[in-house]
């Protein structure tokens, strides 16, 4: 089978939390290996749940509004079918929280503040590590063609993180070809700036505030001038914001932050 037939799909997980910080930590510490995407409430991580079929949901329980008991509640109801394992993460795990959350089907916890290490090793007892599958794709394009959304694809050695390209062998997590796709520690520092940026970015959409988003993505904007690519998601960006899908803008700054990171 053809090379250009073959994309590499990696494994996603919804994270919900109204802290900001803790969305960003999670993301850090997941996102290299893993599709991580951030709701910073029940009502957008619900909404998500239509959107994506998610592998994996990392939840707070305690949220202003309805928190995470109300988000393990409609996935029972109105979500029965979805069958994505959850993982609470929480500060509050007392012995009646534990047991009103076993009720609803979840036994596995991660308490706040919680090392790296233990939540990587905790994601990957539920889900494995996150080694993108490989995906046959029955409409690829020819060489030298144009992907679905509009994105230049070459010989199928591309990887389709929402929108954003990166090399179909740094997805797989082996240390070659990641050592490949980072190139020198120089280019690793060029994009520092720039992942910071989309971070700040990233906060300012889960909160939904657009006066700070739409600051933040003319700085942006600005450091993505020379990279055609980069360009063209940046301005997938700001067309959500402009439109006030915040979650859509979300999804787009979370996957492009992560290839950054790879």
């Amino acid at each position: 089978m053809s090379d250009e037939n073959i994309e590499y799909v990696r494994k996603v997980i919804l994270a919900v939390d109204d802290e900001a910080t803790n969305l960003t930590r999670i993301n850090m510490i997941l996102g290299d290996e893993f599709d991580v995407r951030l709701s910073n409430s029940v009502q957008k991580g619900l909404f998500m749940l239509t959107q994506v079929r998610f592998d994996l949901i990392l939840l707070d329980i305690e949220m202003p509004g309805k928190n995470g008991f109300d988000f393990l509640e409609s996935m029972r109801t109105s979500y029965a079918a979805y069958s994505a394992p959850v993982i609470i993460v929480t500060a509050m795990a007392t012995p009646a929280l534990i047991a009103n959350v076993a009720k609803l089907g979840v036994t596995n916890f991660v308490v706040k503040p919680f090392a790296p290490a233990t939540l990587r090793e905790r994601v990957y007892a539920m889900i494995g590590r996150g080694v993108a599958t490989p995906i046959v794709r029955l409409d690829a394009p020819q060489r030298g063609g144009a992907a679905s959304r509009g994105e230049g694809v070459s010989r199928g050695e591309s990887v389709r993180v929402e929108g954003v390209s990166m090399s179909g062998p740094a997805a797989t997590g082996t240390g070659e070809a990641r050592r490949g796709s980072r190139g020198d520690s120089a280019r690793e520092e060029d994009y520092e700036p720039l992942i910071e940026r989309l971070e700040f970015l990233e906060g300012a959409c889960l909160f939904s505030n657009k006066e700070e988003a739409e600051a933040a993505l003319s700085d942006v904007r600005d450091m993505a001038e020379s990279n055609p690519l980069l360009r063209r998601v940046v301005n997938g960006v700001s067309s959500l914001v402009a439109a006030g899908d915040f979650p859509g803008a979300v999804d787009k700054i979370a996957a492009l932050t992560s290839v950054l990171k790879t």
